[in-house]
């Protein structure tokens, strides 16, 4: 659904299209032809940057609805972040690291 700058930009383009018809010589038609194309671009980049909107709010509010509230704890057993570093590895020297050396837990 376009809102009314990308309408406004798509007519404006139309004119210049009309006025391209109606041009006397080659130069006024390019210019007019080019002036059309350059709306559009605008039409086109207006309905990119309000469909990246829509993305963004739909995002926002999906993680609304699914990450708890500050201060909030999740149920005992539900999942939580994944901590990478919470990974035991063994003690086994490897390739000359001393045996002690672990990630964190």
């Amino acid at each position: 659904m376009p809102n009314n700058q990308t309408t406004k930009f798509r007519r404006e383009a139309e004119e210049c299209r009309r006025n391209a018809e109606q041009a006397m010589n080659l130069i006024e038609r390019g210019s007019w032809l080019r002036l059309a194309d350059d709306f559009m671009k605008l039409a086109r980049t207006e309905d990119d940057l309000r469909m990246k909107i829509v993305g963004l709010k739909r995002l926002r509010d999906f993680t609304a609805t699914v990450t708890p509230a500050r201060g909030e704890l999740p149920p005992p057993g539900a999942p939580t972040r994944l901590n990478l570093f919470a990974v035991t590895v063994p003690t086994v020297p490897h390739r000359g690291r001393p045996s002690h050396w672990r990630f964190r837990q």
